[in-house]
């Protein structure tokens, strides 16, 4: 009896949260397969509540778009539309409304931005939304009074920053900067525009590259776009950056990157650029903190130079702020402090196999003191390279 007793008292303790609880706790986790069903049958039971309905139209978009799922689209636009009817002013659930309209429906999106704006005109993440939205189409006026505004709000954490900062000034006159997401692309641009950061960049994130609106707003600009921008159709080519099922596809943002490279201006890819979405162009420039998908070698020289002057403080702490609500974001494992001890590490190595050990041990130094100044004593790497560079060392040395 009493062991009985015991198994009826030992129920899970998942099984007491309450779903919807459950189903916020896998949102913020950025779990949305495994919210979904939980978020649906938690709004189904609680259909006043208009948070949770927001989170369900979050989430059923953010599944949407992965899977190119029409129908989860258009239950989450109805979701959506259900809590801005009852409270206008449901900033979640305009921000959503927003993003699904996206392209397709560029003025509504542009409306609910506004009343998004109106509703909270201090909130970071509204105002990331309009950037994106400007951004994608070319408005530029609109770019710079998001961009703005999300400096007022103190958006960025001070590690975004001094990472976007370090990519900035580590690129080449009147370079080309391919950013690779829209949160890359926009802190970067805070900085161009609040900080007059490097004005002879011209930083285009990739993943926006496909919207004719925005190409054209850069051929307005000065760069060349292909003649047929507005009715360019992507094709299978093995040189495309989007795999599918039946092969790699060529788009407009390859055509217009092929377009830049045959052009006097330097085309350089940010670091966190993934290789992968240039598909198999070369010609990317390769130095510090710049990330070459082409054949280009790495530049240890250039390298060094980037990390000259860095406040190993400024990259100290999480890389988002406590008002950025994104899930993605905050449970995203970018650490802008340790890819720039990485490519330290990276370049000191590359010194010692180059058989210049003065550069490689001064590289060193500096990452040591970089990793101890950002918090970033214990990181393993560092004995790691430690070993790599006398192993190279001896090498260059022996007869």
């Amino acid at each position: 009896m009493r062991l009985l007793l015991l198994l009826a008292l030992a129920v899970p303790v998942a099984a007491q949260v309450p779903p919807a609880d459950s189903a916020r706790v896998l949102y913020s986790q950025n779990r949305m397969a495994e919210a979904l069903a939980i978020a649906q049958r938690a709004a189904a039971a609680e259909p006043e509540d208009a948070d949770l309905r927001a989170l369900l139209a979050d989430v059923l978009w953010r599944i949407g778009q992965d899977r190119a799922d029409d129908g989860l689209i258009s239950d989450a636009m109805g979701q959506a539309v259900g809590v801005v009817d009852e409270d206008p002013c449901h900033v979640p659930a305009l921000l959503t409304l927003a993003s699904i309209q996206g392209d397709a429906d560029p003025g509504s999106a542009s409306e609910v931005l506004d009343q998004a704006v109106r509703c909270a005109p201090d909130d970071g993440n509204v105002w990331l939304g309009v950037w994106t939205h400007a951004a994608r189409s070319g408005h530029q006026d609109r770019e710079a009074e998001a961009l703005l505004a999300l400096d007022r709000a103190g958006f960025w954490a001070p590690p975004m920053q001094a990472f976007a900062a370090w990519t900035l000034r580590a690129a080449p006159r009147d370079a080309i900067l391919l950013a690779n997401g829209v949160r890359d692309g926009a802190a970067i641009r805070t900085l161009q525009v609040a900080d007059g950061l490097r004005p002879d960049v011209t930083t285009v994130p990739v993943a926006l590259l496909d919207g004719v609106d925005l190409v054209a707003s850069l051929e307005a600009a000065g760069l060349p776009v292909p003649d047929d921008a507005r009715r360019f159709e992507p094709r299978v080519d093995p040189r495309g950056s989007s795999d599918t099922s039946d092969g790699r596809l060529y788009t407009l943002a390859d055509a217009v990157v092929d377009g830049w490279l045959t052009r006097d201006r330097p085309v350089v890819g940010a670091i966190t650029l993934n290789p992968l979405v240039l598909g198999t162009k070369g010609g990317v420039v390769d130095r510090g903190a710049l990330l070459a998908p082409g054949p280009a070698s790495f530049d240890a020289g250039a390298a060094a130079d980037s990390f000259r002057g860095l406040d190993p403080a400024a990259f100290a702490g999480p890389a988002v702020t406590d008002a950025d609500r994104d899930p993605a974001a905050r449970t995203s494992a970018f650490d802008p402090g340790g890819i720039v001890l990485f490519q330290m590490l990276q370049t000191a190595v590359s010194y010692a196999q180059d058989g210049a050990p003065d550069q490689a041990e001064a590289v060193y130094r500096q990452a040591v003191s970089f990793a101890q100044g950002s918090g970033r004593s214990d990181e393993p790497l560092v004995p790691v390279a430690r070993e790599w560079i006398d192993d190279a060392l001896t090498a260059t040395d022996s007869p």
